[in-house]
């Protein structure tokens, strides 16, 4: 690269330092593999060398290097974090749903979609209805059969028999 200017690495923090959080981060890759870059721009070598050696494009290497620069070691870290299509229900609906879904005693998929069709207007697909309901804290349970001729307070007398 005649005549064009190298970018310089702004060393945020010392290489001993910057050993240390390459060792406490071996387990969150995406980090680790930004640190080991950044090492190596510490030690002197070239952004397109250090590209090359981690597999990185050019263009990811600079954005990197000016994430660095600009913000140090926080700078590493992804931020993606709220990435996705937002919900279609607001939090607001979301606790009203859950105390009307807390209320049912036996709730199917089923149930749930047409509880949200009725009282939101909301058309939901059996996967984001999954979703949406785990993130409430509910989970899926075997289903059981219930004798049908089982009265409604079957729950009280058996306690009462208990208590006897």
């Amino acid at each position: 690269m005649v005549g064009k200017v190298q970018k310089q690495v702004v060393k945020h923090l010392k290489p001993s330092v910057l050993n240390k959080y390459i060792k406490k981060k071996e387990k969150d890759a995406d980090v680790l593999r930004k640190l080991y870059f950044i090492k190596k721009l510490y030690n002197g070598e070239e952004i397109a060398d250090a590209c090359k050696l981690m597999e990185i494009s050019l263009p990811t290497g600079h954005s990197w290097l000016d994430r660095w620069n600009e913000e140090g070691y926080s700078g590493l870290f992804p931020k993606y974090f709220n990435c996705g299509r937002p919900s279609k229900l607001s939090d607001a609906d979301k606790e009203k749903l859950d105390k009307i879904l807390e209320k049912e005693e036996y709730l199917t998929s089923k149930m749930a979609l047409k509880i949200i069709k009725d009282e939101f207007d909301v058309d939901y697909s059996a996967s984001s209805l999954s979703v949406l309901l785990r993130s409430l804290g509910y989970h899926y349970t075997k289903p059981y059969q219930f004798y049908s001729k089982r009265p409604l307070d079957a729950d009280e007398q058996l306690k009462k028999k208990r208590l006897i």
